[in-house]
C-alpha cells in the first residue's frame, strides 16, 4: 500500500498541514465534526482521535487496508470511500462512506465466505488511526470503548445485509426462491399437482423476504401467471409444482 502520508506535528496542539493547497485545518474538522457520531464524543475525546492519526491522500482506486494493515479506525476528510465485496470474478459496491463518516474495519464474518476490501472511489483524504493508538484512547478516553462498540455494531448490521442481499441472484430467482420457501411452509397439496398457499401473503410481503422492491415482485408475479406457474383462488397464491418442488407426489 503507497499512502502519501501528511506526518503529524511533533507539538500536542497538532495542525495538518495544507494539502495540495486546497486542504486546511478548519475544514477538517468542519468536516469531522458534522457526523452525528462524532459529535457524541467528548471534546478532549475528539482532539485526541483527530491527533493520534495520521492524514493520508489516497488516489482513486488506492485499497486503504491491505493484508496485515494495523489500521483500526478511518475516517474521511474529502472524496468518498467505497466497500466492496465478492469473489474475484464479480465485485460489488456494499456501502458507500462519505466526508465526516467514520469507518471501524471489519473482516467478514464466516457466514459471508467472502472478502471485502476498502478503496478509494475517488482521490481522498483520510483520518488513519492505528491500532496502537486506537488502544491508548479505549485507556485514556472513558467514552471510546462504548461508541467504538456502537460504530462497529452500525457498520457489521449493514455490511452483513447488504453483503447478503448482493451474494443473492437476480430477483427473479429470489421471488422465485421465496415462494418455494413459502410453499414447503404454508403449502397444501392439491389433487392437480399445485401447491395452495393456505395463509394468504400480499406482494409487499413477498418482496420484503425476497429484498426485492414491490414494483419487481409484481413484474416478477405477473410473469409467472403469464407462463402458467403461479395462479390466485380466494386471495390465495397457488404454484404450480415446479415452484414447488418438495410438495410435488
Amino acid at each position: 500500500m503507497h499512502l502519501q502520508v501528511v506526518p503529524r506535528e511533533p507539538s500536542t496542539a497538532w495542525r495538518p498541514r495544507p494539502l495540495a493547497g486546497v486542504f486546511y485545518p478548519d475544514t477538517l474538522w468542519r468536516v469531522m465534526a458534522s457526523n452525528a457520531w462524532f459529535a457524541l464524543l467528548d471534546a478532549s475525546t475528539q482532539g485526541k482521535l483527530i491527533g493520534n492519526s495520521m492524514l493520508a491522500n489516497l488516489p482513486a482506486g488506492e485499497e486503504v487496508l491491505s493484508a496485515g494493515a494495523h489500521v483500526a479506525l478511518v475516517g474521511v476528510v474529502r472524496g468518498v470511500l467505497k466497500i466492496t465485496g465478492g469473489d474475484a470474478s464479480q465485485r460489488h459496491t456494499i456501502e458507500v462512506v462519505e466526508p465526516g463518516q467514520w469507518l471501524a474495519p471489519l473482516q467478514p464474518g464466516p457466514a459471508q465466505g467472502r472478502a471485502w476490501c476498502i478503496e478509494a472511489m475517488k482521490p481522498c483524504t483520510v483520518l488513519l488511526l492505528s491500532a496502537s493508538a486506537l488502544r491508548g484512547l479505549l485507556a485514556s478516553c472513558p467514552d471510546v470503548p462504548e461508541a467504538l462498540a456502537q460504530l462497529n455494531w452500525q457498520l457489521a448490521t449493514r455490511l452483513m445485509d447488504r453483503f447478503e442481499t448482493v451474494s443473492l441472484p437476480a430477483y427473479e430467482e429470489r421471488v422465485r426462491r421465496v415462494l418455494a420457501l413459502l410453499a414447503s411452509r404454508f403449502g397444501e397439496h392439491l389433487d392437480d399437482g399445485w401447491t395452495q398457499l393456505t395463509a394468504k401473503f400480499n406482494q409487499s410481503e413477498i418482496a420484503a423476504l425476497a429484498r426485492v422492491s414491490r414494483a419487481r415482485t409484481n413484474e416478477v408475479l405477473k410473469d409467472f401467471s403469464r407462463s402458467g406457474l403461479v395462479r390466485t383462488r380466494d386471495g390465495r397464491l397457488e404454484l404450480a409444482p415446479c415452484l414447488s418442488p418438495r410438495l410435488r407426489a
